[in-house]
């Protein structure tokens, strides 16, 4: 499983709540320098680790491979910026996808998220309906 979050100190939390509950996490964030990054990645793909607590920014670009792997993603925050949103599903949605996939939004009321997640909203339908004007034309 795949979870991702906007906050790299978020990330950090997230990854200590779970081990001391006994789960097998990695963070993948700014934290963790590049050969961390490396590590993680190839536990992940050996079954080592079962689960990765991401931020968008780090996950979202030059990562292949997981999709064989990993078939739920979870958002417990989202980035203002839909093109690494967009981009962050992709890792998992991809060619060579393997079995069933499963996506997750938590989305806490009266935050700021829910606001963010209301202007990404927006922001898609706008998208849409602007690509569809375009094909209309």
């Amino acid at each position: 499983m795949l979870i991702y979050t906007d906050s790299k100190r978020f990330a950090s939390v997230t990854v200590k709540r779970m081990k001391a509950a006994g789960y097998k996490v990695a963070e993948y964030s700014g934290n963790v320098n590049e050969k961390g990054r490396g590590e993680v990645k190839r536990a992940f793909l050996a079954g080592e680790v079962q689960y990765i607590v991401a931020t968008i920014q780090s996950f979202s670009t030059g990562l292949d491979g997981f999709q064989k792997v990993c078939n739920k993603l979870v958002w417990l925050s989202e980035s203002e910026n839909q093109v690494l949103n967009s981009q962050a599903v992709c890792r998992l949605w991809r060619p060579g996808r393997v079995g069933e996939f499963e996506h997750l939004k938590l989305l806490a009321r009266n935050t700021l998220d829910e606001d963010i997640f209301g202007a990404l909203v927006a922001q898609e339908l706008a998208r849409n309906a602007s690509t569809r004007a375009a094909r209309a034309a």
